[in-house]
């Protein structure tokens, strides 16, 4: 009988979470090293756009997803600066009805939380596990780590996000790409709203080097938004860097007066810089591989970089199902062959697409169907 794989996970966020799941399901000895002591409610919202939610499906997590998100009525994109509705686009029940899978919006703290319960019905999740090295030789992988002895398996996964450690061992080192924008991103309980009628809508408000966005979160409890805005020097990453409600108002001082009315109920907004990369040609090595933002981080211009993490993990366990130790890096390849195309064009989409209008038609993007239609469970997947 063949031997049961062994793989390490680099990372505990929701690309890492969401590959120890799908792995487990698919018959793999997976265990998990994040790097973190306690896992906190950190970020803000993020768009399950029905891609995603299929994939959650396919781990059984929808339900609990439904739970803890909301889902939007409609898309709103609104003109800044006069306040006009330029275009609207049904959500909710049609594009379950045409996709075969919800649209919802949930916290991404709410999500990550599901993600590590399921995992750890199954999956031994190591917290405190800051990767040091790891070296490849004829008897797998060994992972060495800030605390504890070294950590012997067959393959390993760098899911440990845009500064992986994973990444700049197997190509060096190599800095992000700063945008040159700030993200704004505040969380306000619904009865601080309550009087100005917010809708359970997707609404953006486009100017031309800055926008907004506001959806609900939290089953409707709160509202959440998130404000990108030029900014030449000031490159914070954390999600905890304190921002101020008063710059942010400032920031959008020439948009309609419904936007800095509704930000100004806020008490707490996080400042933040936006990064990139540009796309990899490879992102696999014998048996080590990357998924989710260590392989291609994408700006948030199209709502679609937790979900590419999450399709990663389901077509990466698609491939090493009943695979061999002897096999892992065939399979690993094939992952990185199914996948490094589509997400290399959400990587440049992403980009490209850092001020789209709805009246310029020269702005790149990828048709929605092309985007949301994707169902990881059943993409047809390339040969051996």
């Amino acid at each position: 009988m063949a031997e049961t794989p062994r793989v390490a996970i680099v990372g505990a966020g929701i690309g890492g979470l969401a590959a120890a799941i799908a792995l487990h399901r698919a018959g793999v000895h997976v265990q998990v090293y994040e790097q973190v002591r306690h896992f906190e409610r950190v970020g803000a919202g993020l768009q399950l756009a029905p891609n995603a939610t299929a994939a959650l499906a396919g781990l059984g997590l929808l339900p609990a997803t439904r739970r803890s998100a909301t889902a939007p009525r409609a898309w709103h994109s609104y003109d800044a600066h006069t306040g006009a509705l330029d275009r609207a686009e049904p959500l909710g029940d049609a594009v379950a009805d045409h996709f075969g899978s919800p649209y919802l919006h949930i916290h991404r703290g709410d999500l990550h939380a599901l993600l590590a319960e399921a995992a750890r019905e199954h999956v031994v999740v190591h917290q405190n596990k800051q990767l040091t090295g790891l070296d490849a030789d004829a008897g797998g992988v060994r992972l060495g780590f800030t605390e504890g002895p070294p950590v012997h398996v067959d393959a390993v996964i760098g899911a440990d996000g845009i500064r992986s450690t994973v990444r700049e061992i197997l190509w060096g080192h190599e800095e992000p790409r700063f945008a040159g924008m700030v993200a704004y991103r505040g969380l306000i309980s619904a009865d601080r709203v309550d009087d100005l009628g917010v809708p359970h809508v997707a609404a953006k408000w486009w100017a031309s080097d800055r926008h907004l966005v506001h959806y609900w979160v939290s089953g409707g409890r709160e509202l959440n938004y998130v404000a990108p805005v030029p900014a030449a020097d000031w490159a914070e990453e954390s999600w905890l860097a304190k921002g101020s409600v008063a710059d942010l108002i400032e920031a959008l001082g020439d948009f309609a007066p419904e936007v800095p009315r509704l930000v100004a109920r806020g008490e707490t907004v996080f400042r933040s810089a936006l990064y990139d990369r540009d796309p990899l040609r490879r992102w696999t090595l014998d048996a080590v591989t990357l998924l989710g933002d260590a392989a291609h981080p994408m700006l948030p211009f199209m709502a679609q970089g937790a979900a590419m993490a999450i399709e990663d993990a389901v077509v990466l366990a698609r491939c090493l199902h009943g695979a061999s130790v002897e096999h892992l890096p065939a399979a690993l390849a094939r992952y990185e062959r199914a996948r490094i195309a589509r997400t290399t064009a959400m990587q440049d989409v992403s980009r490209a697409n850092t001020f789209l209008r709805n009246d310029n038609p020269d702005t790149a993007t990828l048709p929605v169907e092309e985007v949301y239609r994707y169902d990881p469970w059943t993409v047809d997947l390339p040969g051996q």
